[in-house]
């Protein structure tokens, strides 16, 4: 059931590592009946980075995570998921070959694992809020 958001879903991805398979996934989706609303790709769709964690706050129903190597060390990555925490958005984790779900003793040692995490702080995001969100994507299936 839609939400009436702007965007059905939003993908959360490193670009370097999947920045080609979220453009794919976008089209796919894009193509399909059952989904009615727009998908949020941050190259097509990102104007002002400052304002990234609003549109998955207010404008967003689902966030997809495409799980590659080093996703879980990208700050807006980590910002993106903690945000779609906190507003409780559905989550659908993708994970690619050789990939899994951030272990305990990574989640524990985030802020000595992720360059610049401070910086997520002027949007009001700690690391505990960041450790919460892993927790979170533990759980996704």
């Amino acid at each position: 059931e839609s939400k009436h958001k702007p965007f059905q879903y939003f993908l959360s991805h490193h670009k370097d590592a999947a920045g080609a398979f979220a453009r794919l996934l976008k089209l796919e989706l894009k193509s399909n009946r059952k989904v009615q609303g727009d998908i949020f790709l941050d190259s097509d769709n990102l104007t002002d980075l400052d304002d990234l964690l609003d549109v998955v706050a207010f404008k967003v129903e689902t966030v997809i995570i495409l799980i590659t190597e080093r996703v879980f060390m990208r700050p807006w990555c980590l910002a993106e998921l903690a945000m779609a925490h906190q507003q409780g958005l559905d989550l659908i984790c993708l994970y690619f070959a050789g990939c899994d779900k951030p272990s305990d003793r990574f989640i524990d040692s985030l802020p000595s694992q992720v360059l610049d995490i401070e910086g997520l702080a002027r949007f009001g995001l700690i690391h505990v809020h960041l450790q919460e969100a892993l927790l979170r994507v533990q759980q996704c299936t």
